[in-house]
């Protein structure tokens, strides 16, 4: 099964204090992971943040991106087939960050389920009739 994962998941992945018991099974599933190339941006910038207000630590950091570059394959924008226009579009239509937008394009890309964090690109993804895996659950 291909999953398509947000920057929340990731951070739960490595950031004991964000961790969730549905984001651990997720990675311990039988599945594969997709995220758009944006992922590694934004994945830095949330772990400096959570540096910064003492949830997490330069090692912690590094050693989940090494994990999270192990378990997620990265699609370019290229790759993906997106446009901005259509990128926009979507994220009008949905209510939704043009970030989260891309990652709702992507699962629909690919149909794939998508796993998030995140209430309104959870119910995005249902509203498009892809699988939605909420990971917010202890």
């Amino acid at each position: 099964m291909l999953v398509i994962v947000d920057t929340l998941v990731a951070v739960s992945w490595i950031v004991p204090s964000q961790a969730s018991r549905a984001a651990d099974d997720l990675l311990a599933g039988n599945r594969s992971f997709e995220a758009p190339e944006m992922l590694s941006f934004e994945l830095r910038n949330a772990l400096v943040r959570l540096e910064r207000r003492g949830l997490s630590n330069a090692e912690m950091s590094d050693a989940g991106l090494l994990l999270v570059e192990r378990q997620v394959r990265q699609v370019s924008l290229a790759e993906q087939g997106a446009d901005l226009g259509g990128l926009l579009a979507l994220a009008r239509t949905e209510a939704l960050s043009l970030f989260d937008a891309i990652y709702l394009d992507l699962a629909m890309r690919r149909s794939a389920a998508l796993a998030s964090r995140d209430a309104a690109l959870l119910t995005a993804a249902r509203r498009r009739g892809l699988q939605a895996l909420d990971v917010r659950s202890a």
